[in-house]
This record gives structure tokens, C-alpha cells and sequence, in this order.
């Protein structure tokens, strides 16, 4: 069984030894994601021209597979995939097949760097039924996550995400392309 803590993997066997050997590990990840210098700003690790921060808003840098950028500012309180599966003027999509019940990965997303999966591990532990569905998904990384549990808050204020070029629907192994909106 596989279980990530602040973007790192950890085996964990049914062995009470292991297991303690690898709570341990999962509380030296915390610590250190906890510890880790996190950007100031959002431009501190940040190639996006975003503006000053507007109250109430949340700015969200969203890459695609083909290297497109688009910036986008979304409501404080929404949830990701919501925002961007209701953005008309993206070209891309982000289905949601489940709704955001936390059963399909296809709103499976990657968070742009190792900073922003600390950061948005602070603000946002991954569920178990999160990494369930995520250890099903093709083209997992360290710094995926699904895009149905963030919530916009002002700790995400300029967010990087990248898109993976497929997703898939874990409920049915069903793989989707990541579509253009019409």
C-alpha cells in the first residue's frame, strides 16, 4: 500500500514494525513539508504575469498538456473543479464525471511544483479516499491531486496547476481525453 504525505510516497506492509517505521517517515514528511520555506508571494515561484490580488478573488494559473497558459480568477470559497469545468472561456475540460463526490479522477490535476503540493497539503490533507481514487488514475505524480477536494482560499492565491493530458474514470476504467469545449 502506497500512502503520500506532502507529495512523497510511502510503503506501508502489514507489519506492525513497518507500519511504525512508516508513520514515523509520514511525520518527518509533515515536518518538513511543514518547515519548508513556502513563497511569500505567489510570484516568488511563480513565471505568471498575475496583477496585485483582488479581495475576494483567487488567482489560478492553469497549464495543458500542449503548454498553453491560461490565468484565470476564481471566487474565494469555490472549488476548483467546479471553477473550471463552469469556465466557458477555457478551451479545455475538466469533466467531474462523479460530481466531486471523490469517486472518478477525472478531475485529477498536478500541482505545478513541490512547493505549491506543500502548501496546498497544509491547507488541504489528502483523504484516503482521495489517494484511493488517485492510485487508480493513469499519470499520477507526486503533486496530484484531485481538483473536487481544494477548495479556493487565500493560502492558493496564485496557484500553478497543470492539466494531465488524459484522465480516466476509475468508477468504470473508462480513459477520457481531455477535450476541447465547444
Amino acid at each position: 500500500m502506497l500512502t503520500r504525505h506532502c507529495g512523497f510516497f510511502l510503503a506501508a506492509s502489514s507489519l506492525p514494525g513497518s507500519r511504525i517505521a512508516a508513520m514515523m517517515s509520514i511525520q518527518l514528511s509533515r515536518a518538513r513539508c511543514s518547515s519548508a520555506a513556502a513563497p511569500s508571494t505567489p510570484s516568488a515561484t511563480s513565471s505568471s504575469s498575475f496583477g496585485p490580488a483582488t479581495p475576494g478573488k483567487v488567482r489560478v494559473l492553469i497549464r495543458t498538456s500542449d503548454g498553453a497558459a491560461y490565468e484565470r480568477m476564481y471566487n474565494k470559497g469555490d472549488n476548483l473543479m467546479e471553477a473550471i469545468r463552469d469556465d466557458h472561456s477555457l478551451p479545455v475540460d475538466v469533466p467531474g464525471a462523479c460530481n466531486g463526490t471523490c469517486q472518478c479522477s477525472t478531475c485529477h490535476v498536478l500541482l505545478h511544483s513541490a512547493e505549491w503540493m506543500c502548501k496546498v497539503e497544509r491547507v488541504f490533507a489528502i483523504t484516503d479516499a482521495e489517494q484511493d481514487c488517485l492510485d487508480k488514475a493513469p499519470d499520477v505524480s507526486d503533486t496530484s491531486r484531485l481538483s473536487c477536494q481544494l477548495t479556493l482560499s487565500e493560502e492558493l492565491d496564485g496557484l500553478e496547476i497543470d492539466l494531465p493530458e488524459r484522465t480516466m474514470d476509475v468508477r468504470w476504467q473508462a480513459a477520457f481525453r481531455r477535450s476541447t469545449k465547444k
